[in-house]
């Protein structure tokens, strides 16, 4: 008996707050309500309230890219088949953070390569500032086998250190001392990554 009304009590304060657009007090409220997840889901859909969907829909895209941060697909997984998302959607949230993550992790590899720091510091004197900050800021580069491999934030900037900068790179590299006999320019937000320009001098 005692349950019952309880839970007549927390219905109400829920209903309140989601009347009054209280999205986040009302989901505390549920959270330490004694209310199972179908009754609270039974009392959104009563509200009939589109906005409340959007609302819960967005804070579960949330804690999806924060299990995928962690690397913990199967929580990820857990929170999808437990929320109101489509299969679309979550695909949508999972394919954004695995592009950005992929980008962060090839630029944090490659940024170690000291020879590419010391190329771009020779270039960084022969240029204005904003040109440098511009085209050359956000590049990461590496040495394999005589070849240096220049990765781009996309497309366009691929393009314009190819055509424009290149002669210069090949000059930066001679004055530090590395052995560069071709240059190999690679956009990472692209998926036509094969694109990148290989020729030999």
């Amino acid at each position: 008996m005692k349950e019952d009304i309880y839970k007549k009590i927390d219905e109400e304060r829920i209903r309140q707050a989601l009347k009054h657009g209280q999205w986040n007090d009302a989901l505390i409220l549920f959270k330490y309500s004694a209310l199972t997840k179908d009754e609270f889901i039974e009392i959104q859909e009563n509200m009939e309230d589109n906005q409340l969907l959007e609302f819960l829909k967005e804070k579960d895209k949330e804690r999806i890219e924060q299990a995928f941060s962690a690397r913990q697909e199967e929580a990820a997984n857990f929170i999808f088949k437990t929320s109101k998302l489509t299969f679309r959607e979550f695909n949508e949230v999972k394919s954004r953070f695995e592009k950005s993550n992929n980008i962060e992790d090839m630029q944090s590899v490659n940024r170690t390569d000291n020879n590419w720091e010391k190329i771009l510091r020779v270039i960084k004197t022969q240029i204005s500032s904003p040109s440098f900050e511009t085209w050359f800021n956000h590049t990461s580069g590496e040495i394999r086998d005589n070849q240096l491999i220049v990765y781009c934030e996309n497309l366009f900037q691929k393009d314009w250190l190819e055509e424009r900068y290149k002669k210069l790179i090949f000059w930066g590299a001679d004055e530090v001392g590395a052995k560069v006999e071709s240059i190999q320019f690679v956009p990472l937000d692209s998926s036509n990554l094969h694109q990148g320009g290989k020729e030999r001098l």
